[in-house]
C-alpha cells in the first residue's frame, strides 16, 4: 500500500462532547478495508479528515474543501447527544471522497461512483 494515498490527518472538534469518541469514529473511517482500498486504488488523498458540527451548515451530512484539502463530516446528532450510525457516516464519506474528482453535483456525482467502489459494482 502506498502511504501518499490515505487520510494524513484525524482532528475530531475539541471543544464538542466527546472528542475521544469522534476520534474513534473518524479512526475507524480511515482504517475502514473498504475506505483504504477506493483510496489506493484512486490513488485519493486527503489532507485531513474532521468532523462538520450539527450548527455548522446545518443543511449539509458533508463537505470536502479543494478536491481533499479537507473532508468534514457531521459524525453527531443534531442534538449532541450522541453519534449518528457508522453506515450512514461512512456512506457520506464515500459520497464525499467522489468529489476528488468530481466538484460538481453532476451525475458523476449523483451515482456515487465511488460507493459503487465500495460495495464492489464499479
Amino acid at each position: 500500500n502506498d502511504l501518499r494515498y490515505r487520510f494524513h490527518r484525524i482532528e475530531p472538534l475539541a471543544y464538542l462532547p466527546s472528542p475521544d469518541g469522534a476520534r474513534a469514529v473518524l479512526s475507524k473511517l480511515a482504517e475502514d478495508p473498504a475506505i483504504r482500498h477506493i483510496m489506493q486504488k484512486h490513488q485519493f488523498a486527503v489532507g485531513l479528515l474532521t468532523e462538520l458540527a450539527p450548527h455548522e451548515q446545518p443543511h449539509l451530512l458533508g463537505l470536502n474543501e479543494n478536491a481533499g484539502q479537507a473532508i468534514k463530516l457531521r459524525l453527531r446528532t443534531n442534538d449532541y447527544d450522541g453519534f449518528r450510525p457508522y453506515r450512514e457516516v461512512r456512506r457520506v464519506l464515500c459520497h464525499e471522497l467522489t468529489h476528488n474528482v468530481w466538484g460538481d453535483h453532476d451525475n458523476n456525482v449523483r451515482h456515487n461512483h465511488t460507493y459503487k467502489w465500495v460495495y464492489g459494482t464499479k
